[in-house]
């Protein structure tokens, strides 16, 4: 299966796709797809084509769980029609279904909040309009019922989201969707972080769409056992892994920024770091595992010892971070033209 080789005309082409394939500045992450494509099966026939055009951004998340899967020592099965992915390994065997937050399909998007928004309006952005954004994707997926497919009986099942919604949008929802997954938002600024104020969101609003809150407690969401989230996988980490692996142009360097947590407790850091050959970083830095206090088949936080882990325990919210964690970032890249 060849990832690359036209499968529609230019015009179709999705934008990223058509630089991935032929530019300098992905060429590393271009040779981790090449490698990876010996060993993906598509199940549903169309992976290249959607690859190539209006599904390149759902179908590059698929490729990241599937090399995050690989890394952390499972064997993959993608089971006909579905889950998407069925993990099997020594500490236990889970299947993931992908899905993705994608633009409005009229091309319109909500500017974000800017440093001269009222905090009420950074508020309303963040506890309601994000949330329905992960709302649509996350009920469609429930209403699959894909607990009752063969492969998946018995197993724990993860929903795995990642969000395109805009540019970069990835890098500041992530908070969303914890509130929207459990109906509720820790307030440090008006306790303490021994006793934070929680607050219990019954729903959200914007403009004239509201949708329930507290995905966890919707009929049939306990067979769901955890939402994966990971702001960090996007065509970028294939470029820097791409870069340390040796892979790339001599022309492109890559400079990696922003936020992490690191230390003994961890604490959040800034970073900002050239990536080149032996540069660290694995697939599943960044990865957010969102546990379900209700699910029916508990997901083993060993099942991913490399993600962070989150949890509602009664009225505290709790989070088991590894070092490096991937917090937010982003990746700069220099071109030396001549």
């Amino acid at each position: 299966m060849s990832f690359f080789a036209p499968t529609a005309p230019e015009a179709r082409l999705h934008p990223t796709f058509s630089a991935l394939a032929n530019g300098p500045i992905h060429s590393a992450a271009k040779r981790v797809i090449e490698y990876m494509m010996r060993w993906y099966r598509d199940q549903d026939g169309n992976f290249v084509e959607q690859f190539q055009t209006a599904g390149f951004d759902a179908r590059l998340w698929e490729l990241y769980l599937f090399a995050t899967l690989i890394e952390a020592g499972y064997t993959i099965k993608q089971p006909n029609p579905a889950p998407d992915l069925k993990a099997i390994g020594v500490a236990g065997s889970f299947c993931v279904e992908a899905t993705t937050i994608n633009p409005s399909q009229d091309g319109s998007t909500t500017p974000k909040p800017t440093s001269e928004s009222s905090e009420n309006e950074i508020a309303a952005y963040l506890q309601h309009y994000l949330p329905i954004r992960f709302a649509g994707p996350l009920t469609t997926k429930l209403s699959k019922r894909y607990w009752e497919h063969p492969e998946a009986a018995g197993l724990p099942l993860a929903f795995a989201i990642q969000d395109f919604h805009d540019e970069l949008s990835m890098t500041y929802s992530g908070t969303a969707l914890s509130v929207y997954l459990y109906g509720k938002v820790v307030d440090v600024s008006s306790g303490s972080v021994e006793t934070p104020v929680v607050s219990v969101i019954a729903e959200h609003r914007w403009g004239t769409k509201v949708v329930d809150s507290g995905f966890f407690s919707f009929p049939g969401a306990e067979n769901v056992s955890a939402v994966l989230f990971n702001s960090a996988g996007t065509l970028s980490k294939f470029n820097r892994i791409g870069v340390a692996t040796g892979f790339g142009s001599p022309e492109v360097t890559l400079v990696h920024k922003g936020y992490r947590y690191g230390g003994e407790p961890p604490a959040r850091e800034r970073f900002a770091t050239e990536v080149g050959v032996g540069y660290s970083e694995r697939w599943i830095h960044g990865m957010n595992v969102f546990h379900n206090p209700e699910a029916k088949h508990r997901f083993d936080p060993e099942l991913l010892p490399g993600a962070a882990h989150h949890f509602w325990l009664g009225d505290r919210f709790e989070s088991w971070i590894p070092d490096s964690h991937l917090e937010s970032s982003q990746t700069l890249i220099v071109r030396l033209v001549s």
